[in-house]
């Protein structure tokens, strides 16, 4: 049936999933049986909202109907047959998971684990070391995770990438070369990865007195011959630049 279900009924059950890996229940620690339930909005935004498409409005519910028909969750309606309430039934969370191909919550704590462990037992560089160790006592002392699974394995090889770098390099050349995008970094991970090395690195001496967030950045993938993506300077006028050894160039304007 997974190929089967619609974006919504795939949003419901992932929601549904997602509220009870938070919940108490989830862990064994709630004496009550509570519901795990969602309220149609939560899914489709505008479904109480007057102005809301009837079709939409009905196709939703029609999907709704039909999870219910296939035993997956229940729904509350009010007298006049409005969704008030879905709900999952406990009996079929391992039926949500298979359907959706998603793995629990503790099976991917247990290979977050294992995958930190083994950064921290072939790795060297100290950075590293400290930013895993970290990040598995969390898990060891069953904190949440600061990083998903995903994003975790791709801020580790970002820094193995960036530490172990040789050459000189624009960060959007280190962008198309980690994710095949020029922007990629520069928009999802450097701000991250730039923290994490401040955090465990040795740069304060190069960043005393820069409090300039894009400036940090900058020194610090500096270290590693990571640069900055040039841009233009534009001039205006007569001027003349001059170099630390000598050298000038002057500036002419041109009328054509």
């Amino acid at each position: 049936m997974q190929d089967k279900l619609s974006k919504s009924q795939k949003t419901v059950l992932n929601k549904l999933i997602d509220k009870y890996e938070r919940s108490k229940m989830y862990d064994g620690d709630c004496k009550v049986n509570r519901h795990i339930q969602l309220l149609p909005t939560d899914v489709f935004t505008d479904y109480d909202s007057d102005f809301a498409d009837i079709d939409k409005v009905k196709q939703f519910e029609d999907e709704l109907r039909e999870l219910f028909e296939n035993g997956l969750i229940n729904i509350l309606y009010d007298k006049n047959l409005v969704v008030k309430k879905i709900l999952a039934l406990p009996e079929k969370w391992d039926t949500y998971y298979s359907l959706l191909g998603r793995v629990t919550k503790n099976q991917t704590i247990v290979e977050q684990k294992a995958y930190l462990e083994d950064v921290i037992r072939i790795n060297k560089d100290d950075v590293i070391l400290m930013f895993c160790d970290e990040q598995l006592q969390r898990l060891y002392q069953g904190k949440k995770p600061l990083y998903s699974f995903d994003e975790l394995k791709i801020i580790v090889e970002l820094m193995e990438t960036i530490i172990g770098n040789k050459t000189t390099l624009l960060e959007r050349e280190l962008s198309i070369l980690k994710f095949g995008d020029s922007k990629v970094f520069e928009n999802k991970y450097k701000s991250k990865v730039c923290a994490i090395l401040r955090k465990y690195g040795n740069y304060e001496e190069r960043l005393e007195g820069i409090d300039v967030k894009s400036e940090v950045e900058h020194i610090i993938l500096e270290e590693y011959k990571i640069f900055a993506n040039p841009s233009y300077i534009y001039f205006k006028g007569n001027g003349k630049i001059v170099f630390q050894d000598g050298h000038q160039i002057s500036l002419k304007m041109i009328f054509l």
